[in-house]
């Protein structure tokens, strides 16, 4: 009786020890594996504000009160009263004016439509039509055979679908000579 005993200790002692250095390596994995997730999660910016993302990191931009709740506007540009855009799935908004004569590539622009795949084109017979996403085939750009891409500012041209989730807007702030046309 006195062996098993001590065999019930020794094991104890040896399982003990064993999973003593196990149970460390457990922890210091699960705060890593926290930590990173942590660290991918969805990063949120105010409109003009510069940040280092990630790749494949979600990023959601919003119209911060200047200087307001919720870390405020540090640097980052306030829309005061922006014009709501009712876009769905690859779509072109109706003509916008911009508020002010815009140069482009040497033309002189006064008005655009904002695509619902994250563009803005200077080609006003695009309004209310069809807006391409997708570059498969397309090849380098520039490229004169993509049409989409003429007078275009891809800001940021992917498939997007604003009648999912979100909105798309446009204000222009500032004053002359100093003024912006910002799409949110």
């Amino acid at each position: 009786m006195n062996s098993n005993a001590t065999f019930g200790k020794f094991v104890r002692l040896t399982v003990d020890t064993y999973f003593e250095p196990m149970k460390k390596f457990l922890f210091i994995f699960c705060f890593l594996i926290t930590y990173t997730q942590t660290a991918k999660s969805q990063t949120n910016l105010c409109l003009g504000q510069d940040a280092t993302v990630c790749v494949g990191t979600p990023v959601t931009i919003t119209n911060c009160t200047p200087g307001g709740t919720g870390g405020g506007n540090s640097g980052g540009i306030y829309l005061n009263a922006p014009t709501n855009v009712p876009l769905f799935d690859d779509v072109w908004s109706g003509v916008v004016n911009i508020g002010f004569p815009f140069s482009f590539y040497g033309n002189t622009y006064n008005q655009c439509v904002i695509g619902s795949n994250g563009l803005v084109s200077f080609d006003l017979s695009k309004a209310n039509g069809y807006c391409d996403w997708a570059l498969a085939g397309v090849g380098t750009l520039p490229n004169a055979g993509f049409f989409d891409a003429k007078n275009s500012a891809m800001g940021c041209y992917q498939d997007i679908n604003p009648g999912i989730a979100g909105q798309v807007q446009y204000h222009t702030v500032g004053t002359a000579p100093n003024r912006v046309f910002v799409v949110l």
